[in-house]
């Protein structure tokens, strides 16, 4: 898994490359705990992307 953080004065955007599409899965289904956790320290979740990236059997 690959993620790219951006953190723009009190924004964050957070970008995840999910070599298996169940961890993508994880990431999507938590998404609001990530956002609330963010909140909760003063930060604002402006985007989150998940790219699945599957290598081929």
């Amino acid at each position: 898994m690959n993620a790219r953080i951006r953190l723009v004065g009190q924004t964050v955007q957070v970008s995840f490359v999910a070599e298996e599409s169940q961890a993508g899965r994880l990431i999507e289904t938590n998404m609001a705990r990530l956002q609330s956790g963010m909140e909760s320290a003063g930060l604002t979740l402006a985007s989150l992307v998940v790219k699945h990236d599957e290598a081929p059997s």
